[in-house]
């Protein structure tokens, strides 16, 4: 009996390839049915479901763009989140719907790029889709996600502005006297640096020192997390 409970429990892993350069890994796990009541589908409902990103790339500036395509055998109208990770955080997130079998992002930059190789990210959740989508989905997966790698080139002149600021308030936070006017100038400089920066690693670097900032404005500053932090946004921004 046990044998047979444990056998309309399936874990199905599917990686495949992109035609490109570019290639989408799948895990997907099914545990449950999406309204979380804990009942498992049958075997001969069970559907395999696949997504693959099959392109990432920004087009040059001026009038940079990122574009994401991929394809999947979703039902129409999945709601998908595609984000582009570096440093380990989602510095960018947008959502696009399934069409046919495949889905799209086309978003223009909104700040500078700095060089590097970040991941792009396409995520499916049961959780996040409509009602009707859940419906046409039956048992099948509650989550399913693809990466790739995006490669940005070096732009030098960029990298130099970007790596003299941040060098510049990391160099005074770790000499910042107790003046909480100093310490909101610091913080306007570092938001403005935030801003400006679209697919850049060194955002992270620019929230660590905020979080930094942030210490320092404690009536009992804890030197050693404050210590911390800053050594983080030092190492974050390559300098």
């Amino acid at each position: 009996m046990n044998d047979a409970r444990r056998s309309n429990r399936l874990l199905v892993i599917a990686s495949t390839f992109g035609l490109t350069t570019v290639g989408g890994v799948i895990a997907a796990k099914l545990l449950s049915a999406p309204d979380g009541s804990g009942a498992t589908a049958p075997r001969d409902q069970v559907v395999r479901r696949s997504l693959e990103l099959t392109s990432a790339t920004v087009t040059p500036a001026p009038g940079s763009r990122l574009k994401v395509s991929g394809r999947t055998d979703l039902v129409d109208g999945a709601l998908l989140e595609v984000a582009v990770l570096g440093g380990g955080t989602d510095l960018l997130v947008t959502r696009t719907s399934v069409r046919a079998g495949s889905f799209e992002v086309d978003t223009p930059a909104t700040g500078d790029t700095t060089t590097g190789t970040y991941t792009v990210v396409a995520r499916f959740a049961i959780e996040a889709q409509a009602p009707s989508v859940r419906d046409a989905l039956s048992y099948e997966h509650r989550s399913l996600s693809a990466h790739a790698p995006l490669f940005l080139p070096p732009s030098a002149t960029t990298a130099a502005v970007i790596k003299d600021e941040l060098r510049s308030l990391i160099d005074s936070a770790n000499q910042l006297p107790r003046d909480p006017s100093m310490i909101d100038e610091l913080d306007r400089r570092a938001v403005a640096l935030g801003r400006r920066l679209w697919l850049a690693e060194e955002r992270v670097a620019v929230m660590k020192l905020r979080q930094a900032l942030e210490e320092a404005r404690r009536p009992e500053v804890r030197r050693a997390e404050l210590d911390r932090l800053l050594v983080e946004a030092h190492t974050l921004s390559k300098l």
